[in-house]
């Protein structure tokens, strides 16, 4: 048997369970504390790892289990960058020398103590999610292959625990009642920064009756945001233009399109503050005030995005040039044109991207009532 220390978050029921299968159900479980350690999240907000720091505190719980146990364990704690260590703790029954899984070294970019008070909620469910798809590829991967994976396990975690609270209008559609989708299976055929499932669901059929097994696969990526700025002084708006590797896929002889600017919601933020985010990156302009537009599947029938666009306001009077990280590869141009010239490449087929012409068909709709609410004089 062995003991193992894991930080509060971890010891939540729901994360037990999937660290701790039927074959490999822990012995015993006793609150205890881990000195001169802290808990930290990444940049993201989302990953958690532990720090040797002198005179922090964590506390967390001791569990004693079988060595098998202790290896899933062991897994799981290394897509976050953790190696197995022995350490001095205080528990009920006074110090122990248990292992504990820590970081050498800090995680790369800006990251903060994790209090573990938030980490409840939302933040469980995300954990829960995190730690699950990490799981799922014991036995398939080596510990060591995990890291890479870490940053698009996290982004498909939060988009599922957004899905799950997303509540919209049932008018047209039916309501679903439980029992409506039964899941038969799931595999995960490909995860790197985007992911493959193959689903194989029954679910109730519009006579009334359920369906027979259905086998679909899924490209899971994560939820999205997307954004136009609109200068309502100069009526223009900005539109980006960069390579893409879909139509270079489909063989199309221009890959380069024009497009909203667009990112992954890969960070533990709201949506206006990614929104935000992506436009200092992308075409190196603050935003003013946002219009939220109705969110939408981009392609529901093979993919799970779900993309929520804004209307931003902007000055737009001196942007342009390109921009995009040097780290992400991004080599990404930024236009800007009359939103007439827009509504004309929209109506030649020039601009082919459909969450660009959602945007501009609503902004060429309501340019009017914005430049009422905003004020012509009033741009950011």
């Amino acid at each position: 048997m062995l003991d193992i220390f894991l930080s509060a978050p971890f010891a939540h029921p729901d994360i037990l369970d999937v660290l701790f299968d039927d074959d490999t159900a822990p012995v015993s479980l006793r609150r205890a504390t881990l000195p001169d350690h802290v808990l930290v999240e990444d940049r993201s907000g989302m990953a958690l790892s532990l720090l040797r720091r002198e005179g922090g505190l964590t506390e967390g719980v001791i569990v004693t289990a079988e060595a098998a146990a202790a290896a899933r364990v062991t897994f799981v704690m290394a897509a976050f960058g953790a190696e197995t260590a022995e350490v001095p703790v205080d528990g009920a029954d006074g110090p122990a020398v248990v292992l504990a899984h820590v970081r050498e070294k800090a995680p790369s970019g800006p990251s903060r103590i994790a209090e573990p008070r938030n980490w409840t909620g939302e933040r469980q469910m995300l954990l829960h999610e995190i730690v699950r798809e990490i799981a799922g590829h014991i036995g398939e991967r080596r510990p060591g292959e995990m890291p890479a994976l870490l940053h698009g396990i996290c982004f498909r975690a939060l988009a599922r625990v957004r899905g799950r609270s997303t509540d919209l209008p049932a008018v047209l559609r039916r309501s679903p009642r439980p029992g409506d989708v039964e899941v038969l299976g799931l595999q995960s055929g490909y995860a790197k920064y985007f992911g493959v499932e193959e689903h194989v669901v029954s679910h109730r059929r519009f006579d009334g009756g359920a369906s027979g097994p259905i086998e679909r696969a899924v490209m899971v990526s994560g939820d999205g945001v997307t954004v136009v700025p609109y200068d309502p002084v100069q009526g223009t708006v900005l539109l980006i233009e960069q390579f893409r590797p879909g139509p270079h896929a489909r063989r199309d002889t221009n890959p380069w399109l024009l497009e909203p600017i667009a990112g992954r919601c890969d960070k533990l933020e709201p949506l206006d503050e990614s929104v935000r985010r992506e436009a200092r990156e992308e075409a190196g302009l603050e935003l003013g005030r946002l219009v939220q537009l109705p969110g939408y599947y981009s392609t529901p029938g093979v993919c799970a995005e779900f993309l929520t666009p804004f209307i931003a306001e902007a000055d737009l009077s001196r942007a342009g040039g390109v921009h995009g990280l040097a780290e992400e590869g991004e080599d990404i141009r930024s236009i800007v044109v009359p939103l007439e010239v827009a509504m004309e490449a929209v109506a030649s087929g020039e601009i082919n991207v459909g969450p660009l012409i959602l945007s501009l068909l609503w902004l060429d709709a309501n340019r009017s009532q914005l430049v009422r609410d905003w004020g012509a004089s009033s741009a950011a």
